[in-house]
């Protein structure tokens, strides 16, 4: 079953406003100022940058997430990040990773959602893949790791993911 990913309004101002307006706005007018000058090859470098720092995230960005009888996959444009059925400890709507202090290693923090590869002091590495952050479900696998999404459809997913709604147990997997 797929269940999209949509962003929320303010991942899109970030996106879209600030990101593009300012992000490839500023370096687009040093462009041509640098064009203006005669100093072509160096004036391409700043919109350049930001070109691929836009292209690298628009292909790991979430669009949606599914979820079948082998496990829960994170749609990318880059391909899927899936997490088998086997591997997980527990599907539930716990939110508390958003009141805490984390540290991004590999991570994109605003374009196209909240994503990538996090530190907290509590939980250690997590992987997050969020584009509304009022639909956070968690995902606890059974090393450890934490995986963060968020789908439209909320309480469908956690249905979805557990079976029946509720909480899935280890013994529910097998």
């Amino acid at each position: 079953m797929y269940f999209k990913a949509t962003m929320e309004t303010k991942i899109k101002l970030m996106t879209y406003l600030i990101g593009y307006g300012i992000g490839l706005g500023i370096p687009l007018v040093l462009s041509v100022s640098f064009f203006a000058s005669g100093k072509l090859p160096l004036g391409l470098v700043p919109a350049g940058i930001v070109l691929l720092v836009f292209f690298i995230t628009y292909l790991y960005r979430p669009l949606g997430y599914e979820v079948d009888g082998k496990g829960i996959s994170v749609v990318r444009p880059i391909g899927k990040k899936f997490f088998p059925r086997v591997s997980i400890a527990s599907v539930t709507g716990n939110t508390d990773i958003l009141s805490l202090p984390s540290i991004g290693l590999w991570r994109s923090g605003g374009f196209y959602g909240i994503y990538g590869i996090f530190w907290t002091r509590k939980y250690g590495r997590f992987l997050m893949y969020v584009t509304n952050c009022k639909n956070i479900i968690e995902i606890a696998l059974k090393d450890g790791l934490r995986v963060y999404l968020s789908p439209d459809a909320k309480q469908a997913f956690l249905d979805a993911a557990t079976g029946a709604g509720k909480t899935l147990k280890e013994n529910e997997i097998r």
